[in-house]
């Protein structure tokens, strides 16, 4: 199969001229789209397989602990909010694969409660990506010495990494209309596999109502990938499509519903409240623990075991780790 064609470099300094001009509160997504066209077409892209066994963890805000599965997975569609890769009313499901990043990307306070869960990666799959060239990522402070993917260090690459990964405070959430035009041509994208064993597609259960598509036919992607973009790109963000969601490539792990103790040095406490380590008739199966734990956000998992009437935490090496009641 052929090579296609890459636009101008006047071209693409055009367009992205207007991606950074435009104004995004009243531009139609339809400009946009054919901005990125012209930057993206003829573009090599490298992507990344998952396997099974990675472990992903997400954070939602609750006030009051959630009774329901339903209520730790993508948000319904009422509550959907516009986010950076999702719309309003659409349903995605963000995570990371640091435990730490859900504290910074949700910019919680003192007081603030949620339900900090753990998934398990069940299904092969391969994620697009976007944000990783060496000048996107030395533009964080941390200094992450390696890429998830090897993306080639270009002109637009280079752009469209630094447009998406933008930090966005809360007066500037008309920007998410670049973020959202940006992440539907890359989970959407029209790529084309030279080689269909490479293909950026997840391992489907058998009853899935997705299919492969045809050797050489555009691709769709079941998520991106992209740095931690307010953890100073440490780790790795998720955004998983609602149907990869629904077709099992994540299973549940645990849940711990915790409070936000203290902010000090750049570091979150936190105690946790409850735990729960399964889903029994779609419902949130806590243990209703009678005491709490403080942490911190860059702890390793700790272990409960119910000894003696009660539950007790373990840290990761076996040390029994005191309860604050």
């Amino acid at each position: 199969m052929d090579d296609i064609n890459q636009s101008s470099l006047i071209d693409q300094n055009k367009s992205i001229e207007f991606l950074k001009t435009c104004d995004l509160r009243t531009v139609s997504e339809e400009s946009l789209f054919e901005n990125l066209k012209i930057l993206l077409t003829g573009q090599r892209i490298n992507t990344l397989l998952y396997n099974p066994g990675e472990f992903l963890y997400r954070g939602i805000a609750f006030s009051n602990k959630p009774e329901y599965y339903a209520d730790l997975i993508y948000p319904p569609i009422d509550k959907a909010r516009q986010n950076r890769a999702s719309g309003k009313n659409e349903q995605m499901f963000y995570c990371s694969n640091l435990k730490k990043a859900p504290f910074y990307e949700l910019f919680v306070n003192i007081g603030d409660r949620l339900v900090l869960t753990t998934w398990c990666l069940n299904k092969s799959v391969t994620l697009n990506n976007i944000g990783y060239t060496k000048t996107n990522l030395q533009s964080f402070s941390s200094q992450r010495a390696f890429s998830t993917v090897d993306v080639d260090d270009n002109f637009v690459a280079n752009e469209i990494g630094a447009l998406f990964c933008k930090k966005v405070t809360s007066e500037e959430s008309h920007y998410y209309n670049l973020t959202n035009a940006i992440a539907k041509k890359y989970l959407f994208a029209d790529v084309i596999t030279k080689n269909y064993n490479v293909t950026p597609i997840f391992e489907l259960s058998p009853n899935s109502e997705l299919h492969k598509n045809e050797y050489n036919s555009s691709q769709q992607f079941p998520g991106i990938v992209y740095p931690t973009i307010h953890n100073d790109g440490i780790a790795d963000n998720f955004a998983i499509k609602k149907q990869a969601i629904d077709d099992g490539i994540i299973k549940f792990e645990k849940a711990e519903y915790i409070e936000i103790v203290d902010v000090k040095d750049n570091m979150y406490k936190y105690k946790i409240i409850d735990i729960a380590s399964e889903i029994i008739d779609s419902k949130i199966d806590w243990k209703n623990l009678k005491r709490e734990w403080y942490l911190y956000d860059d702890t390793d998992d700790i272990n409960f075991v119910f000894e003696n009437g009660s539950y007790n935490a373990y840290t990761a090496f076996g040390d029994l780790l005191e309860p604050i009641k």
